[in-house]
């Protein structure tokens, strides 16, 4: 693969943080509101509802109809989201176009394939690095400390515990990185030619990062609804997995491992817009 050099390096990471800081303020909203059903047993109307009214876990006394509550966690949030720039913008605007063309994914029939999953398990790994900000986040959206308190603790590593849920998080990572490369293109042509939307255009682009958003919610989303649960009550036994899949099932039945899955798919149409346009300007350099 050719090398890339500085100021490549420095455009992309400058796009990443810009696309990052934008749409950071709907993504943390939709991650709070999926959190805060998801640990109070709630609809998303109702979670929805009691957090703008200030009644949501955390909320200061007296509580204060505002859209500024739903903002809880956001520093945290871009704490984690600036970092992961680096590696997602590389990712979306060099990694993957390069190895599609190391892979030849034009014109072999597993490239793509072969491609998608390079890259997937690339940025999965890198993903794990930002572990313990993410269980800092999720705590502090349902009203917690960041930190687990020492009676949480019981002498474990509070960093450990941060990581909790580490082994489902780098599933979903993989599944969610492979299924946005594999739907990619797929989604492009689909839009133009089915649904006869211009994929360049707002409209279609937004609707094509749509169908990727979707798929993508409902394969992974169970994996992160334990890996929250694992961050918000921390389990120091052995098969922590299978513990915390029982306790959601016997507390909120099987739906319980989809509640929240709808602003999630919120939050996941936002990035998949994001990396899309990534995507596409890292194309466009190659013409």
């Amino acid at each position: 693969m050719e090398v890339i050099n500085s100021q490549a390096i420095w455009e992309s990471c400058s796009n990443g943080m810009a696309l990052a800081l934008f749409i950071s303020p709907v993504v943390n909203a939709c991650n709070r509101v999926s959190v805060v059903c998801c640990e109070q047993g709630i609809s998303t109307r109702t979670a929805i509802s009691r957090i703008y009214r200030g009644k949501g876990p955390g909320e200061c006394i007296p509580a204060r109809s505002s859209l500024k509550n739903f903002g809880v966690g956001w520093d945290l949030y871009i704490g984690r989201e600036l970092p992961r720039c680096l590696f997602k913008s590389l990712g979306a605007q060099m990694l993957l176009p390069s190895l599609e063309r190391h892979y030849h994914a034009d014109t072999e029939i597993d490239g793509k394939f072969r491609a998608n999953m390079v890259f997937a398990g690339a940025m999965a790994s890198a993903d794990i690095l930002m572990a313990p900000i993410d269980g800092m986040r999720v705590r502090k959206q349902v009203g917690k400390s960041a930190i687990p308190t020492s009676e949480e603790a019981k002498g474990k590593n509070r960093l450990f515990m941060l990581c909790q849920g580490s082994g489902a998080n780098t599933v979903r990572q993989f599944l969610m990185w492979s299924l946005w490369a594999g739907t990619e293109k797929g989604s492009k042509r689909l839009t133009e030619h089915v649904l006869g939307l211009d994929p360049d255009a707002i409209p279609g682009f937004a609707t094509r990062s749509l169908l990727q958003a979707v798929p993508i919610s409902g394969i992974s989303y169970p994996f992160e609804r334990v890996k929250n649960y694992l961050q918000i009550n921390p389990y120091h036994g052995k098969h922590r997995y299978f513990v915390a899949v029982s306790q959601i099932v016997k507390e909120q039945g099987a739906i319980g491992l989809f509640r929240g899955i709808v602003p999630r798919m919120g939050a996941a149409w936002c990035l998949a817009m994001g990396f899309n346009y990534l995507v596409d300007q890292g194309r466009k350099k190659e013409v």
